[in-house]
């Protein structure tokens, strides 16, 4: 059988305010973050299919991880909002 490496690459945009900072901060905007997870995955070819693995049980599997990722981030981005800055 063939052996062959699978890239899938989850990406995802984020943003967050500061809103007690000096008007004019920096931190004062709407600033954006952008996030990439690449899962890189190693098997033998199906002979039928001709692949790996089917993308949508790929993305299925990824899911709860990529969920629980993007729930940690909105969390960060909250505290960071209700806390007032420190300079």
């Amino acid at each position: 059988m063939m052996s062959t490496t699978l890239f899938k690459d989850f990406t995802f945009e984020a943003a967050h305010r500061l809103p007690h900072v000096p008007e004019g901060h920096k931190c004062g905007r709407l600033p954006r973050h952008s996030f990439m997870v690449r899962l890189e995955i190693t098997g033998e070819v199906d002979p039928h299919t001709g692949w790996i693995i089917d993308f949508a049980e790929l993305k299925a599997a990824f899911k709860p991880t990529y969920d629980a990722s993007i729930t940690i981030i909105s969390m960060i981005f909250q505290v960071w909002k209700t806390q007032p800055a420190k300079f």
